[in-house]
């Protein structure tokens, strides 16, 4: 959800900016459906499903190469926290601060 908020947030704030604001849309796009994709049943795990949901970005980067002939850095930038955040994601999803942190909040 912070990915989101960043992405959606920079999108509001560069509304005016038609060519980053669209890309920063579709890049909260991307980090949303990571959990519905992992949640259909021919996704064996949450892995399979990030990387699945990086075609969102590969989708607009090809779109970019073959409509501007070069990629937006935004793209580049975005998908490469979206999957650097991953594996940041499973790390912390495995410490107990995290495992105490969500009974707190379930509690």
């Amino acid at each position: 959800m912070v990915l989101f908020a960043a992405f959606a947030g920079a999108a509001l704030w560069k509304r005016r900016q038609p060519e980053i604001h669209r890309r920063l849309i579709l890049l909260s796009t991307a980090v949303v459906v990571t959990p519905a994709i992992s949640r259909l049943p021919f996704v064996p795990n949450a892995i399979v499903a990030l990387v699945l949901s990086t075609l969102f970005v590969a989708a607009g980067i090809v779109h970019d190469w073959r409509s501007r002939r070069r990629v937006h850095p935004i793209y580049i930038w975005g998908g490469l926290i979206i999957l650097m955040s991953g594996p940041v994601r499973f790390a912390l999803g495995q410490t107990g601060a995290w495992h105490a942190f969500a009974r707190f909040l379930i509690e």
